[in-house]
């Protein structure tokens, strides 16, 4: 008796996690995939077997990780977890000039801390919606 699934879920998540890798330019080495992670990560920090077994088809991560893995990868959980027909990048922005795409690409590559800090610093340069009420 044949129990295998018709379609492996695990290989078909590491086929989606490469392409959005690649698709950011990033190497799939899995040293570089658990450093960067682990920079973005606010639990535990995982290791590169466990990063070489998402990469392989061997493993899924945790919710908690795909929602790590998405943010960093610009790309929607659901996406990543399951699959889909849409593409995977979010929210495309056609009238964005290429720095800007630039600037929004190098935000996603930041630590969380570092991307509150940004965020702060744009949100207190935005006109006070009060102000232009006045």
């Amino acid at each position: 008796m044949n129990t295998k699934p018709r379609h492996d879920v695990k290989a078909e998540f590491s086929k989606r996690l490469k392409y959005a890798l690649e698709q950011r330019s990033l190497s799939t080495s899995p040293t570089f995939v658990r450093n960067a992670f682990n920079e973005r990560y606010a639990g535990n920090p995982v290791s590169i077997q466990t990063v070489s077994n998402w990469l392989s088809g061997v493993a899924i991560p945790s919710q908690d990780k795909l929602q790590t893995l998405a943010h960093w990868l610009s790309v929607d959980s659901h996406w990543l977890r399951f699959g889909e027909v849409y593409p995977p990048i979010k929210g495309s922005l056609p009238n964005l000039s290429s720095g800007q795409i630039e600037v929004a690409l190098g935000f996603a590559m930041l630590t969380p801390m570092h991307q509150k800090i940004v965020a702060d610093l744009i949100t207190s340069l935005l006109p006070n919606k009060t102000e232009e009420k006045s």
